[in-house]
C-alpha cells in the first residue's frame, strides 16, 4: 500500500478501509462527463480496476463538457480516450474500456457485468436502468444509477441488505484494565518496590505500572479493597497518592515524564472494565 499517495484517506478509514477499496473492481456504463467524474474519484481513491462501457465517439460538444478530452481525440472512441487519461492520475489502477453501447446489452453482456463488485450506470434511460438493476439485484451485485441535469442530479442505489459494522469509534477510551489486570501484571505490580529503585529506574517505569501501585495504596487508604477512582473526586484523591510516589533527583527536582503522562491520561485511563455487547 502506497501510504504517501493515500495518506489523507488512510487517516479517514484506516488501512482496512483502503485495502477494501484496493480490492474493488468497478464498471461504469457511459463515458459522459458524469461517468468520467465518477471514475476520476474512484481512480484517485485507488480502486483495483475500472472499466468503461460505451460505444460513443468523441464529438465537438464533448470538448466543452469533459476536460479529460482533447481536440486531438475527435473521432476516437470516447471510452478509449477517457480511460487513457484517467490512468495517468493513478498508474496503480488497472483501466479497461469496452466499445459497446450500454443501451444494447445482450444476455452475454449482462453476464460480463457479474465480474465486477460494483456497476454504475450514468444517464441511462429508465427502461435500461430497470433491466440492468433487476438482473444485478438478483445476483447480489450492487448497481448505482446516476443522472445529471446541469447542476441537478440524482443517484439511485439498487442493492440487497448490506450490513456494515464500523469499529472505528471516535475518541475511544483505552482498555487498560486497571481495575482488572491480568494475573501476571498484577503479580508484577505486587512485586515492584519503587523505594528500592534508582531515580533512573523510577523515571522509566511505565505509567500503567504506576497506576497499579498507586491503586493498591489508594485502596489501603480508603479501606476498601475494591475501591476504584472512577469519579472526579476519587481521581483527585488517587492522583494525590500517585504524586507522592515521586522522588527527588540529584538536582532536587521532582520532574518525571512518566508521572506527568500518568496525570495527563488519568481521566481517560481510570475507568472500569466493561464488555460492550
Amino acid at each position: 500500500m502506497d501510504e504517501v499517495r493515500y495518506d489523507r484517506q488512510l487517516r479517514l478509514w484506516g488501512e482496512e478501509g483502503q485495502s477494501s477499496i484496493a480490492r474493488t473492481s468497478v464498471c461504469v456504463l457511459g463515458s459522459s462527463a458524469l461517468g468520467t467524474e465518477i471514475l476520476k474519484s474512484l481512480v484517485l481513491a485507488g480502486v483495483h480496476s475500472v472499466c468503461i462501457v460505451d460505444s460513443a465517439f468523441v464529438d465537438t460538444p464533448d470538448l466543452g463538457q469533459n476536460f479529460f478530452l482533447r481536440e486531438s481525440d475527435l473521432g476516437r472512441p470516447r471510452a478509449y480516450a477517457t480511460i487513457e487519461y484517467l490512468k495517468e492520475l493513478n498508474p496503480a489502477v488497472i483501466g479497461h474500456s469496452l466499445l459497446l453501447s450500454p443501451l444494447e446489452l445482450s444476455d452475454e453482456d449482462f453476464a460480463f457485468l457479474l465480474q465486477f463488485l460494483v456497476v454504475v450506470g450514468t444517464n441511462l434511460p429508465e427502461e435500461v436502468t430497470n433491466k440492468i438493476s433487476s438482473f444485478l439485484f438478483a445476483r447480489n451485485v450492487p448497481f448505482i444509477s446516476a443522472r445529471a441535469y446541469g447542476l441537478l442530479g440524482y443517484i439511485r442505489i439498487f442493492v440487497q441488505e448490506h450490513t456494515i459494522a464500523n469499529d472505528h469509534e471516535e475518541n475511544a477510551l483505552p482498555d487498560l484494565r486497571i481495575d482488572q489486570p491480568f494475573p501476571k501484571l498484577r503479580e508484577m505490580a505486587a512485586e515492584t518496590d519503587l523505594e528500592t529503585m534508582t531515580i533512573e529506574e523510577l523515571r522509566h517505569t511505565p505509567y500503567i505500572m504506576l497506576y497499579l501501585i498507586a491503586l493498591r495504596r489508594y485502596r489501603e487508604v480508603v479501606g476498601d479493597h475494591n475501591a476504584f477512582p472512577d469519579t472526579y473526586a476519587k481521581r483527585k484523591h488517587f492522583l494525590e497518592i500517585l504524586w507522592k510516589m515521586r522522588r527527588e533527583g540529584e538536582s532536587g527536582s521532582l520532574d518525571a515524564e512518566n508521572f506527568d503522562e500518568a496525570k495527563a491520561a488519568a481521566a481517560r485511563s481510570m475507568h472500569k472494565t466493561e464488555v460492550t455487547l
